[in-house]
């Protein structure tokens, strides 16, 4: 009698396959400490940031929107002191009405912003720890034997929330606070060309500590994360071995 077996589905394999690809190409081009930040922004976009185009579309959208909000400001209240000048009664109903307004629509943008940009991050996040959780399954004996427990555990914890973390504030600071100073500049221009031509000659000057500081928080944020893979370390097997601690009273060495 001959009997017929079923093969078994092959989509879960084939999404892990895919996620041990994704990290064993990115274990072969880890990158060093002294690796360019360009370098890097290109290949995060590419391998990771790249698949949540939409996501990141809407964020763009509603931080343009902060922008634009923020850059209001100056021209609402410049208007506003006109019409008291003027002495139009009607500047007392408006000046309300347009100060809470422009905070209520800059508000709900920003927080809209907030959340698409977390939500987007932690996707993100879900996808690396999926991809080095699968290479790390693919991986041979020896390469699991080579580091502590603790430091793989920290690499999937710790090293990945920071890069979350960098994404979030690389948008903040690249490209919410860039279109606000954008925004920000044109009104200047509009109310006073001079005084705006003087801070646009001024400003590159500030941002010459800016970059340095920036360099020495890497090198403090990889000292960091080190540190925080020692700390996994130690306590992953110290929980780990409660057995034999116990038992060779080790706790006074630990």
């Amino acid at each position: 009698m001959s009997e017929t077996v079923s093969a078994p589905s092959t989509a879960p394999q084939a999404a892990a396959q895919d996620y041990a690809s994704k990290g064993a190409a990115a274990a072969v081009t880890t990158p060093t400490a002294d690796q360019p930040t360009l370098p890097l922004l290109k290949r995060l976009w590419r391998d990771w940031m790249a698949p949540h185009k939409a996501g990141w579309a809407l964020a763009l959208l509603m931080m343009a929107f902060v922008a634009a909000t923020t850059g209001a400001y100056p021209l609402v209240v410049k208007e506003i002191f006109d019409m008291l000048a003027a002495r139009d009664e009607a500047a007392f109903l408006l000046m309300p009405i347009l100060i809470v307004g422009l905070a209520a629509l800059r508000g709900a943008t920003l927080y809209g912003s907030a959340v698409v940009t977390d939500r987007i991050v932690q996707r993100v996040a879900t996808d690396m720890r999926r991809a080095s959780f699968a290479h790390l399954l693919e991986a041979d004996y020896a390469r699991l034997n080579r580091e502590p427990t603790g430091h793989l555990v920290s690499r999937l914890l710790n090293d990945i929330n920071a890069i979350g973390t960098g994404m979030a504030q690389l948008l903040t600071s690249a490209v919410r606070d860039f279109l606000t100073v954008v925004a920000l500049v044109a009104a200047l221009v509009s109310l006073d060309w001079l005084l705006s031509l003087v801070a646009l000659i001024l400003y590159p000057f500030a941002a010459i500590p800016i970059v340095r500081i920036g360099r020495t928080l890497r090198g403090v944020s990889r000292d960091t994360q080190e540190q925080l893979g020692a700390v996994t370390s130690n306590l992953s097997e110290s929980f780990s071995g409660t057995n034999l601690i116990k038992t060779f009273r080790l706790e006074p060495y630990l």
